[in-house]
Protein backbone atom coordinates (compact mmCIF):
# COMPACT_ATOMS: atom_id res chain seq x y z
CA UNK A 1 0.00 0.00 0.00
CA UNK A 2 1.22 3.52 -0.78
CA UNK A 3 -0.09 6.81 0.47
CA UNK A 4 0.20 9.95 -1.62
CA UNK A 5 0.79 12.96 0.58
CA UNK A 6 1.11 15.31 -2.37
CA UNK A 7 -2.02 16.59 -4.10
CA UNK A 8 -0.21 16.97 -7.42
CA UNK A 9 -0.07 13.25 -8.21
CA UNK A 10 -0.42 12.64 -11.95
CA UNK A 11 -0.05 9.65 -14.21
CA UNK A 12 3.15 8.97 -16.12
CA UNK A 13 1.50 9.95 -19.39
CA UNK A 14 0.50 13.32 -17.94
CA UNK A 15 3.85 14.00 -16.23
CA UNK A 16 5.62 15.10 -19.41
CA UNK A 17 2.99 17.80 -19.99
CA UNK A 18 3.73 19.34 -16.60
CA UNK A 19 7.39 19.64 -17.56
CA UNK A 20 6.77 20.89 -21.10
CA UNK A 21 4.12 23.44 -20.08
CA UNK A 22 5.88 25.02 -17.11
CA UNK A 23 3.95 23.12 -14.47
CA UNK A 24 0.48 23.60 -15.91
CA UNK A 25 -1.87 20.86 -17.04
CA UNK A 26 -3.42 23.22 -19.56
CA UNK A 27 -2.10 25.23 -22.48
CA UNK A 28 -3.73 28.34 -23.85
CA UNK A 29 -3.24 30.22 -27.10
CA UNK A 30 -2.95 33.57 -25.24
CA UNK A 31 -1.66 34.83 -21.92
CA UNK A 32 -4.18 36.11 -19.40
CA UNK A 33 -3.86 39.55 -17.82
CA UNK A 34 -5.84 40.39 -14.71
CA UNK A 35 -8.29 43.28 -14.78
CA UNK A 36 -9.12 43.92 -11.13
CA UNK A 37 -12.40 45.81 -11.39
CA UNK A 38 -12.96 45.72 -7.62
CA UNK A 39 -9.69 47.59 -7.00
CA UNK A 40 -10.64 50.23 -9.55
CA UNK A 41 -14.14 50.71 -8.09
CA UNK A 42 -12.68 51.05 -4.59
CA UNK A 43 -10.14 53.61 -5.82
CA UNK A 44 -12.89 55.59 -7.58
CA UNK A 45 -14.98 55.55 -4.38
CA UNK A 46 -12.01 56.90 -2.38
CA UNK A 47 -11.48 53.66 -0.44
CA UNK A 48 -8.36 51.57 -0.09
CA UNK A 49 -8.10 49.52 -3.31
CA UNK A 50 -8.00 46.18 -1.46
CA UNK A 51 -5.50 43.34 -1.56
CA UNK A 52 -1.95 44.18 -2.55
CA UNK A 53 1.46 42.61 -2.98
CA UNK A 54 4.16 43.99 -0.69
CA UNK A 55 7.12 44.68 -2.98
CA UNK A 56 10.65 44.97 -1.65
CA UNK A 57 13.88 46.18 -3.22
CA UNK A 58 17.15 45.81 -1.37
CA UNK A 59 18.74 48.83 -2.98
CA UNK A 60 16.89 52.04 -2.36
CA UNK A 61 18.31 55.41 -3.33
CA UNK A 62 20.00 55.63 0.06
CA UNK A 63 21.31 52.03 -0.14
CA UNK A 64 18.68 50.68 2.26
CA UNK A 65 15.57 48.58 1.77
CA UNK A 66 12.56 50.03 -0.04
CA UNK A 67 9.13 48.48 0.50
CA UNK A 68 5.78 49.58 -0.92
CA UNK A 69 2.25 48.20 -1.31
CA UNK A 70 1.75 47.32 -4.96
CA UNK A 71 -1.83 47.73 -6.17
CA UNK A 72 -2.29 46.90 -9.84
CA UNK A 73 -4.75 49.79 -10.13
CA UNK A 74 -1.84 52.19 -9.41
CA UNK A 75 -0.38 51.28 -12.79
CA UNK A 76 -3.47 52.74 -14.46
CA UNK A 77 -3.96 55.69 -12.12
CA UNK A 78 -0.32 56.81 -12.46
CA UNK A 79 0.07 55.91 -16.16
CA UNK A 80 2.20 58.14 -18.40
CA UNK A 81 0.62 61.25 -19.89
CA UNK A 82 0.86 59.81 -23.41
CA UNK A 83 -1.63 57.09 -22.31
CA UNK A 84 -4.05 59.51 -20.66
CA UNK A 85 -6.86 58.87 -23.18
CA UNK A 86 -6.81 55.06 -22.90
CA UNK A 87 -9.50 53.14 -20.99
CA UNK A 88 -8.80 50.82 -18.05
CA UNK A 89 -9.93 47.86 -20.15
CA UNK A 90 -7.64 48.72 -23.08
CA UNK A 91 -4.74 49.50 -20.73
CA UNK A 92 -5.03 46.08 -19.08
CA UNK A 93 -5.20 44.34 -22.43
CA UNK A 94 -2.38 46.15 -24.22
CA UNK A 95 0.20 47.12 -21.58
CA UNK A 96 2.17 45.15 -19.02
CA UNK A 97 4.41 46.17 -16.14
CA UNK A 98 8.02 45.05 -16.40
CA UNK A 99 10.24 44.77 -13.32
CA UNK A 100 13.67 46.30 -13.87
CA UNK A 101 16.81 44.37 -12.99
CA UNK A 102 19.34 45.83 -10.55
CA UNK A 103 21.67 46.39 -13.51
CA UNK A 104 19.05 48.49 -15.32
CA UNK A 105 18.14 50.37 -12.12
CA UNK A 106 21.78 51.37 -11.66
CA UNK A 107 21.80 53.24 -14.99
CA UNK A 108 19.93 56.45 -14.24
CA UNK A 109 19.35 59.76 -16.00
CA UNK A 110 19.86 63.26 -14.54
CA UNK A 111 16.55 62.97 -12.62
CA UNK A 112 17.59 59.74 -10.88
CA UNK A 113 15.17 57.64 -12.96
CA UNK A 114 16.26 54.44 -14.76
CA UNK A 115 17.05 54.82 -18.45
CA UNK A 116 14.36 53.00 -20.41
CA UNK A 117 14.56 51.21 -23.75
CA UNK A 118 12.53 52.18 -26.78
CA UNK A 119 8.87 51.25 -26.37
CA UNK A 120 9.00 51.41 -22.56
CA UNK A 121 7.17 54.06 -20.55
CA UNK A 122 7.89 55.52 -17.12
CA UNK A 123 5.05 55.73 -14.60
CA UNK A 124 3.76 59.04 -13.27
CA UNK A 125 5.40 60.98 -10.46
CA UNK A 126 3.34 59.53 -7.58
CA UNK A 127 3.58 55.83 -8.53
CA UNK A 128 5.26 54.12 -5.55
CA UNK A 129 7.35 51.71 -7.66
CA UNK A 130 8.30 53.99 -10.54
CA UNK A 131 12.06 53.58 -9.93
CA UNK A 132 11.75 49.77 -10.07
CA UNK A 133 9.39 49.03 -12.97
CA UNK A 134 8.09 50.40 -16.24
CA UNK A 135 5.29 49.86 -18.76
CA UNK A 136 5.71 48.05 -22.04
CA UNK A 137 3.20 47.54 -24.83
CA UNK A 138 2.22 43.92 -25.43
CA UNK A 139 2.15 42.65 -29.00
CA UNK A 140 -1.33 42.76 -30.49
CA UNK A 141 -3.61 39.75 -29.98
CA UNK A 142 -1.34 38.05 -27.46
CA UNK A 143 -3.33 38.53 -24.28
CA UNK A 144 -6.85 38.09 -22.95
CA UNK A 145 -8.44 39.90 -20.03
CA UNK A 146 -9.37 37.95 -16.92
CA UNK A 147 -11.94 40.15 -15.16
CA UNK A 148 -12.09 39.93 -11.37
CA UNK A 149 -14.66 41.73 -9.26
CA UNK A 150 -16.52 41.28 -6.01
CA UNK A 151 -20.13 40.20 -5.94
CA UNK A 152 -22.68 42.84 -6.85
CA UNK A 153 -19.96 45.15 -8.29
CA UNK A 154 -21.09 44.92 -11.89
Amino acid sequence: MSIHLNQDVVSATMAHLLICQSGSRFSFSHEFHDMLVGQMLNALDGKEPGDFVLRRRNRGQDGGIDMWPDYSVNDYIFRPECLEDISFCEFTEKYDRIALSFHRMSKVDENGMPILNEGEFCFGQDHPGRRYCCLKKIHQNQSCKAVYSQRNDL
